[in-house]
C-alpha cells in the first residue's frame, strides 16, 4: 500500500496494479445485431446515441417527450433515444428549446444510419411544467412513485393530470402489466431532457403553421 493525492491518482495507480502481470486475454464480444450506439456531433450535442430494431431500415422513428425506444421499439424499423433520454447522451450545455437544434441533430442521425425518411411524434397534450415533473432522486424515493403514477396515469388520461371524465382515454387491460409499466417508468427516469424536446415540438408547429 502506497499513499496517493488524488481519487484519480487511486484510480490510475489501480488499474496500473491491475494491469501488472499475466493475465488471460479477454474473448472479443459480439456486437448485438438489434441495438448499439452510434457517436454523433453536430451542434449542441457531442455524444453517442443509442438505438433499437433494424440498422438498415430506411425509417427512422422517433418517441416523444418522457418515453424511450425501449417503449415504443419494434424490430422492423429503427429507433433511437434521442439526447437527453434513455441511453444517449445529453447535450451540451441546456438542451436547445427550438426545433431547428434537434431537427440538425436527428438529420445527422439518419445520415448516419442512411434512413430515407424521419417519422416524428405528434405533439403531446398538456403542459410541459406539468407533464413532466421533477425527478431528481431524493431520500426517500418519493420520486420514484411520483414516475409510477404518472406513467400510470398516463393511460387513463390525456393529459395525465387532467383526471377528469373529459380527459379519459381507453385502454387494455394488458397496458397496467407492471413489467410494461416498469419499462415506462425507467424511460420516463432517463428522460433528462423532455421538457426541451416538448418545446422543440411546439416550436416546430408554430413554425408549420405560420
Amino acid at each position: 500500500a502506497r499513499k496517493v493525492e488524488t481519487p484519480a491518482d487511486h484510480q490510475q495507480a489501480s488499474l496500473e496494479h491491475l494491469l501488472d502481470g499475466e493475465h488471460v486475454p479477454a474473448p472479443s464480444l459480439p456486437e448485438a445485431p438489434d441495438r448499439g450506439f452510434v457517436h454523433i456531433t453536430h451542434g449542441g450535442f457531442d455524444g453517442l446515441i443509442h438505438w433499437r430494431g433494424d440498422p438498415g431500415a430506411e425509417q427512422l422513428v422517433l418517441h416523444a417527450p418522457g418515453v424511450a425506444s425501449a417503449v415504443e421499439a419494434n424490430a422492423a424499423a429503427l429507433h433511437i433515444d434521442l439526447p437527453g433520454h434513455g441511453l444517449s447522451a445529453d447535450w451540451t450545455g441546456n438542451a436547445p428549446t427550438d426545433w431547428q437544434s434537434w431537427q440538425a441533430v436527428i438529420d445527422t442521425i439518419a445520415d448516419s444510419f442512411g434512413a430515407a425518411t424521419i417519422d416524428g411524434p405528434a405533439t403531446p397534450a398538456g403542459d410541459p411544467a406539468r407533464l413532466y415533473p421533477d425527478l431528481t432522486p431524493d431520500r426517500f424515493g418519493a420520486y420514484l412513485t411520483t414516475a409510477w403514477q404518472v406513467v400510470r396515469a398516463r393511460h387513463f388520461y390525456r393529459p395525465w393530470h387532467a383526471a377528469d371524465s373529459d380527459h379519459t382515454r381507453a385502454f387494455e387491460p394488458g397496458d397496467l402489466a407492471p413489467e410494461k409499466l416498469a419499462v415506462e417508468h425507467l424511460a420516463l427516469l432517463q428522460a433528462r431532457a423532455a421538457r426541451a424536446w416538448h418545446a422543440a415540438l411546439l416550436d416546430r408547429d408554430q413554425g408549420a403553421g405560420s
